[in-house]
């Protein structure tokens, strides 16, 4: 008699997700659905989609209000867990959930408050609402979003025109928040920022408000300044890097880590062996036998500044492709790409041929 299965994993492709913060993390794997069968037949009752399921109030979403946690509960079908739909949290007076109608406010001190939702491992946030004391008799089930006439709209400039209203209006803008975004009236007075659903970009349009909202990302214009400064120092950098130096001392004889050119050759050609294998191998190969025919027929002062060219070159082509998917990033991990690798390989063989040679 089977009285228990153990599935488990022991290997998986690995999937990488945003998380609420912006920062990509690596997702742990996971059983969708399994139906343990017997001749063909699924053991146990039925599966019932109109089974009612309870997120109890000590294991549901946690709303922190003004360092006040408030608990909550969310109950639906089987088939609504499964589908993904949004589903309502339902406030918690101490560990039992309360009907909709009931009112359980939560007192707020004077002055701006922090609102921070805790979804858990089982959920993510879709919305909160929330509504002031004492409630309104004619309560809207939702709002009507108006779209607005824009007469500008440029990465860092905006215009945007506002008809008059007799109550508060968001101007709602569907970028992520932005500290460096300011909003003006025509009179020059500054909308207060918001942020709207945890990402979106909104200010506070006061009543009475109308006319063509200006929207401009001021700290643009020292970023433009700081490049374009940094743009003319390259100047009298590159003058100073191309004009010769008068009157140098010598320095004398150059310092030689290897005394034997071939115990050192020797020692490169196996550790690149050991690190890359036969591309290692044939890479030193190439460079110390393309490096003596270059040293034999154009001097060593042209075979050491191809080196040390090559060294850089192929250093900043590694560099490159990994930029192209850093660690974590959303679409994938590219430092183990053939490329990359060897792209750093030559680069670091190059550099270790240039420091054996006689100087």
């Amino acid at each position: 008699m089977t009285d228990r299965i153990v599935l488990s994993i022991v290997d998986w492709d690995g999937v990488l997700d945003r998380n609420s913060l912006g920062f990509i993390q690596s997702q742990p794997p996971g059983f969708a659905e399994v139906t343990p069968l017997s001749a063909g037949e699924p053991i146990g009752p039925p599966y019932d989609g109109d089974r009612q399921i309870t997120v109890d109030c000590f294991d549901g979403p946690l709303v922190s209000i003004a360092g006040q946690t408030v608990r909550t509960s969310v109950t639906a079908t089987a088939d609504q867990f499964r589908s993904g739909a949004a589903l309502p949290a339902s406030v918690c007076d101490a560990d039992i959930p309360v009907n909709d109608n009931f009112v359980n406010p939560v007192s707020l001190p004077e002055g701006r408050q922090d609102i921070v939702v805790e979804p858990g491992a089982s959920f993510f946030v879709d919305g909160l609402r929330l509504r002031t004391m004492p409630i309104p008799a004619l309560w809207p089930d939702t709002s009507a979003p108006q779209a607005a006439r824009t007469t500008a709209w440029s990465p860092d400039h905006r215009e945007v025109t506002l008809t008059s209203s007799t109550s508060d209006r968001l101007l709602v803008i569907p970028e992520s928040n932005n500290s460096g975004w300011r909003a003006t009236t025509p009179g020059g007075t500054e909308l207060t920022p918001v942020v709207v659903d945890g990402w979106q970009q909104a200010w506070i349009v006061p009543a009475g408000a109308s006319g063509t909202v200006s929207l401009d990302f001021t700290t643009d214009r020292w970023y433009r300044l700081g490049i374009f400064g940094g743009l003319l120092l390259l100047i009298p950098l590159l003058i100073a890097a191309l004009r010769r130096p008068r009157g140098v001392v010598d320095p004398g004889p150059v310092p030689r880590p290897w005394r034997s050119t071939p115990v050192a050759f020797a020692a490169l050609l196996g550790a690149a062996i050991v690190l890359a294998g036969v591309v290692g191998a044939i890479s030193v190969l190439v460079l110390g036998v393309g490096s003596a025919l270059l040293n034999r027929r154009y001097g060593s002062e042209l075979t050491s500044r191809v080196l040390v060219s090559a060294a850089g070159g192929f250093a900043l082509l590694g560099a490159a492709l990994l930029s192209l998917g850093p660690w974590r990033s959303a679409d994938g991990y590219v430092g183990g790409s053939y490329a990359v690798q060897l792209a750093s390989l030559i680069g670091i063989v190059a550099l270790a041929v240039s420091a054996m040679r006689k100087p």
